[in-house]
């Protein structure tokens, strides 16, 4: 199910969920008051919501659907610097993850995008409804009497398509004495520090937008801001984060295996690292992703 006050926005959506051999589109709805009693009645599998609507924006529809007929939700959006807040706040009401309105000459890009997240969101959409009414968080702590070693800790965290969610549930996880966590989502640049934002609103250790030449601190997350590659250097024998205007690897900008990359030419370090998304994750999943990361110096509580 599509939904959209646009027209054309519909048109453009039908254009390209039509290509594929593995969705139907069973419903348009153009007006966000109906959405609820369509679904009831179509039942689709995935929708699109359309986040600026008269009326109702797409979070408020979302939440609604959460709490009564829930199933996974791919938000759309112009992008302007406004819609950042409003994006994360329908990614912490559950939606599976959010995609940019396309340009003209971002129309078969978006069509693959699309595509390839409906697709995904399909896959977890028995996991999206049995989670809907919000995880148990069972917070870990580190173990600060064991030996830890001579080597600089670590955390590496890659995260791509529905991602967000999975960080969302991940970050609040750790404790403030955490070792420094660095961040690569694929994700437009304009969403980076709103991301960063969202992320320290419900976490205990502080969340930022990386910056350039900023030293590496536990106890601190550093998201790489979209349309940057994200390097780490010694400098001066401080682990520091270096920001750079390369090209995209394996068509990302910033790009997680650039970060992984450049961390594994940095000597003594103790790295742990993980690959998030939110097409297969489960709670229970995240509270060992957050314990592994931690290393041997982590208990659950």
């Amino acid at each position: 199910m599509t939904v959209d006050d646009s027209r054309t926005m519909q048109v453009l959506l039908a254009k390209a969920l039509s290509q594929s051999p593995h969705i139907e589109i069973i419903d348009q709805v153009t007006d966000p008051l109906k959405v609820i009693d369509e679904v009831r009645t179509k039942d689709p599998d995935v929708l699109t919501l359309d986040i600026h609507m008269p009326g109702r924006n797409g979070v408020e529809v979302l939440r609604d659907l959460m709490r009564e007929l829930p199933r996974p939700a791919i938000l759309l959006t112009s992008l302007s610097k406004e819609d950042g807040s409003l994006v994360f706040e329908g990614l912490s009401a559950g939606a599976f993850e959010y995609l940019q309105k396309p340009s003209h000459e971002d129309l078969e890009q978006f069509r693959l995008s699309l595509e390839s997240t409906v697709l995904s969101a399909f896959e977890a959409r028995e996991k999206i409804a049995k989670s809907a009414q919000g995880p148990s968080v069972r917070r870990v702590s580190r173990v600060t009497r064991r030996e830890r070693g001579p080597k600089e800790e670590l955390i590496l965290i890659g995260s791509s398509t529905g991602g967000t969610q999975a960080l969302g549930r991940v970050l609040p996880l750790l404790p403030k004495d955490s070792p420094p966590v660095v961040i690569v989502q694929h994700i437009p640049a304009v969403f980076s520090r709103a991301l960063a934002e969202s992320l320290n609103r419900v976490s205990e250790i502080l969340v930022v937008e990386a910056e350039d030449g900023m030293l590496v601190e536990a106890g601190h997350a550093y998201i790489a801001p979209g349309g940057l590659q994200l390097a780490l250097e010694r400098r001066e024998s401080k682990l520091a984060l270096r920001l750079r205007d390369d090209a995209p690897v394996n068509r990302f900008k910033p790009s997680v295996d650039y970060m992984f990359q450049s961390a594994m030419q940095v000597p003594g370090l103790k790295i742990s690292a993980a690959l998030l998304t939110g097409a297969e994750c489960e709670v229970i999943a995240l509270d060992q992703v957050a314990e592994a990361l931690l290393g041997g110096f982590a208990r659950a509580r």
